[in-house]
């Protein structure tokens, strides 16, 4: 091919070689595509710098071929060495920008392009309207409007769709209204706009009324109408009335038994927790249509996102059974149902016979199988040995690194996508990389991806935002997080939900109720998210009344199913409050509609041990508790926490005997009690110990710490609370056992290595006792420093003798 088009004339060159690349672009085949582009460099075609050369003509196809590629870092070095860049040049290299989800830059080119004196064409203003819809940017977009204007192109349909569609998004509806009544030619696509904006924006009444006005003008609504509708309630995660609308709207007009209307209704219900009612729809669509491969996959991904691994995959061996071809949907969703390495592997091996295991978008998840079901190891050699990688790629390969919190190996692959895979991060591989971020005791990695985040122009996004808003929160970093959160130019619930929990990880009751009154005040509605942060902080602040009044209204105003969460929240205030035997009762009621989650039960054992109530309310909780961690295999909680707590209720009491019976029995079942760990980071390096640790190269210089610690405690009082040690020894040992604490251990070296009056960031895995607690405490005022540690419940900021959480956690 290339001895024939050097032989043609040059226009037949750059026409042949135009149509190779635009084939490259639609089959995404990025490594021909940058064969061709070497093999035109090399033919001197981009060396004429004439204003109406081939060169021009190529160069604008290369920028589109590396924009349908996904590679706008490609694209945007061919647009830059176009020597006369026209409408086409500019169109494509904002397209290329688009259609990677880059809208911000998309923008940024628009006006570069107008500074550059180009005028935009009827294409470029749709592009540029639907960005500044995305983006919400209204400023921008009436700018553009005016432009539109100018030029008279406003009485154009498709532009006055967009026109109407780019007000709505941004929050302009009275706008939208108006420019839609001005349409002198109204279609279908503009109703579905106009509803769907009012749908977006939870405008109920006018949605249903303007869906009332299209039957009255005998407008039909279409398929994208009833699927946006269906879109915009599941995006909800609750089951309001407007479900139900759209529920019965399609089921009269009998379009629920078409497969993509089905499809869509089958997911709402899924995302809004009625599983069942999905399968509903999904045998009602099966039964006359069962070879329709998309309501296989929903109800696949349904059974997936519910944790329902065994329903999922049972689902895949009934479709090949009855001769439904699975595709590459089918293998994703099932990959995200594998709740074990055996399953994965399982599936990996039809994969591989199947032939699908050399699609990317596969392969992908197959990286993000492998990490969360535990296997490092196979994850990374699965990503290193892919021939081709995407965007995505690497942020499965992220994902994995991050669901087991190795923040190290997500900057690393950071670092990587930039040298090794030239490519840039999106604001999904930045919120994916700071969930492993947040929390850790070293806060350098939160820091390095936040700073990506701001070199890229990307901390004004939105999902940014919030990633980071959620990553200082678990950092204990609520200044910087409300910092963020003040900034923010376009928040959502999530934004809300992520200052929210920020708030409650550090036990800033009044934050939250501020925040939940406020939300509502601008315009935003709590959903599930936001209760479990309110009613968690009333339980951690003894505020019952409060708890109460706010769990009856998001049921009775807001028409949210209280979730096990929810639930748990209730019962662990009522328990702290002293009120065992109204949370048992709660326990009781709840569990006649639905069995009680390990959570519930735990949380009731949890403050009978706190309140020293060894009766045998304690004993039923535990059992519950064991009872329904062999109902859950997927459950994240210890399965040994229940047997330990009810061993050391034993303990406490002095029933050494008992105690003792349930530690053997806890090691014939293969139980094992979580040793607590306590992490600190010095000089960028971070420490482990754990209780007695004896390890450290520091160790003596350690000890010796302590021990003067230690001396300065008791001259203001500290008395050691024994009762907090659970083994059957003498005070004495009772003594020396508390006095090497995982917790104390880190602050003592934390003390010795760091000058004096800086701030101590220490993680610990399990709940603080109550006297290491009381210690740090002291320790903050000795050294006149902040200590914050974070443990499993919550953190504490330790400050002049005093704690964030008033000793109540």
């Amino acid at each position: 091919m290339r001895a024939a088009i050097s032989r043609s004339g040059v226009d037949d060159a750059c026409r042949s070689y135009a149509r190779l690349l635009k084939e490259c672009g639609r089959l995404g085949d990025l490594a021909h595509g940058k064969r061709l582009h070497a093999q035109i460099r090399e033919s001197g075609l981009l060396l004429d710098d004439r204003e109406e050369s081939g060169a021009r003509f190529l160069g604008n196809c290369l920028v589109q071929m590396y924009g349908k590629c996904g590679r706008t870092d490609e694209a945007q070095r061919a647009f830059d060495s176009i020597a006369h860049k026209n409408i086409f040049s500019w169109t494509s290299i904002l397209v290329a920008y688009f259609h990677a989800g880059l809208h911000a830059q998309a923008l940024e080119r628009f006006h570069q392009m107008i500074k550059a004196g180009v005028e935009p064409d009827r294409l470029v203003f749709l592009a540029a309207l639907n960005v500044c819809g995305i983006l919400k940017r209204l400023e921008d977009g009436a700018g553009i409007h005016r432009q539109i204007q100018d030029k008279l192109l406003d009485s154009d349909l498709e532009i006055g769709n967009a026109l109407v569609s780019m007000y709505g998004k941004c929050g302009r509806l009275d706008l939208a209204k108006q420019l839609f009544d001005c349409l002198e030619m109204k279609n279908v696509i503009s109703w579905t706009i106009l509803v769907s904006v009012f749908a977006e924006n939870g405008r109920r009444r006018e949605t249903w009324g303007l869906l009332r006005s299209m039957a009255v003008e005998g407008i039909k609504p279409d398929k994208v109408l009833l699927l946006t509708l269906l879109n915009v309630c599941s995006s909800r995660g609750v089951l309001d009335e407007d479900s139900w609308m759209a529920h019965d709207y399609i089921v009269g007009s009998g379009l629920d038994r078409e497969a993509v209307v089905a499809t869509a209704l089958l997911s709402m219900f899924a995302r809004c927790g009625r599983v069942d009612k999905a399968r509903e729809i999904f045998e009602k669509v099966a039964d006359h249509s069962a070879q329709v491969i998309e309501c296989w996959n929903a109800m696949i991904t349904a059974y997936a996102h519910r944790g329902c691994s065994k329903e999922a995959l049972f689902l895949l061996d009934s479709l090949q059974l009855q001769g439904v071809k699975p595709n590459c949907i089918t293998f994703i969703s099932s990959l995200g149902a594998c709740s074990s390495l055996q399953d994965g592997r399982a599936l990996h091996l039809l994969i591989d016979e199947s032939g699908f295991d050399r699609e990317v978008s596969v392969a992908n998840a197959l990286v993000t199988m492998y990490g969360r079901c535990g296997s490092l190891l196979d994850s990374a050699k699965l990503f290193s040995e892919m021939a081709e990688k995407d965007l995505a790629s690497w942020n499965s390969a992220i994902a994995a690194h991050a669901y087991h919190g190795r923040s190290d190996e997500c900057i690393k692959l950071l670092d990587q996508m930039r040298g090794e895979g030239g490519l840039e991060p999106s604001s999904v591989t930045l919120v994916t990389a700071m969930s492993a971020c947040g929390g850790l005791a070293d806060p350098s990695s939160s820091k390095r991806v936040h700073e990506r985040a701001r070199e890229l122009g990307l901390e004004s996004e939105t999902c940014v935002a919030n990633g980071l808003v959620d990553m200082y929160g678990k950092a204990g970093d609520v200044d910087t997080a409300r910092y963020i959160f003040d900034r923010a130019l376009r928040r959502n619930v999530t934004t809300w939900n992520a200052m929210a929990g920020a708030y409650r990880q550090c036990g800033v009751t009044r934050g939250v109720l501020w925040l939940v009154r406020t939300m509502q005040r601008d315009g935003y509605r709590p959903d599930s998210v936001t209760f479990v942060s309110l009613l968690s902080v009333c339980g951690h602040s003894g505020l019952l009344e409060e708890a109460r009044y706010n769990f009856v209204a998001m049921r009775r105003e807001f028409g949210i199913d209280p979730s096990p969460k929810h639930y748990s929240c209730v019962i662990d205030l009522l328990a702290r409050a002293g009120e065992l035997q109204q949370a048992e009762d709660f326990i009781a009621r709840i569990s006649v509609s639905s069995p009680a989650s390990s959570p519930m039960w735990m949380a009731l054992l949890g403050a009978c041990r706190s309140l020293g109530d060894s009766s045998s309310r304690a004993r039923r909780a535990a059992r519950n508790a064991m009872d329904v961690e062999k109902m859950e295999p997927r459950s994240q909680h210890d399965p040994s926490a229940a047997h330990v707590a009810l061993a050391n209720i034993c303990a406490a009491s002095g029933n050494w005997d008992e105690a003792l019976s349930i530690r053997k029995a806890m090691a014939e079942k293969g139980l094992r009690k979580e040793p607590g760990r306590s992490l600190i980071a010095v000089k960028n390096r971070l420490h482990e110990f754990v209780a007695g640790d004896r390890d450290h190269p520091r160790r003596e210089e350690i000890y010796a710490e302590l021990r003067r610690l230690e001396r300065a405690m008791v001259d203001r009082g500290y008395v050691v609370d024994t009762g907090m040690v659970t083994h059957n020894v003498g005070e004495a040992d009772k003594r020396d056992l508390l006095g090497c604490h995982s917790e104390k251990l880190a602050v003592a070296f934390g003390v010795l290595s760091t000058p004096p009056g800086s701030s101590l960031r220490i993680i610990k895995n399990l709940r603080a006792c109550g006297d290491c607690h009381t210690a740090i405490k002291l320790i903050s005022a000795i050294e006149g420093r902040e200590i914050v540690v974070r443990d499993s419940n919550r953190f504490h900021h330790f400050r002049n003798g005093s704690c964030s959480c008033g000793d109540y956690w």
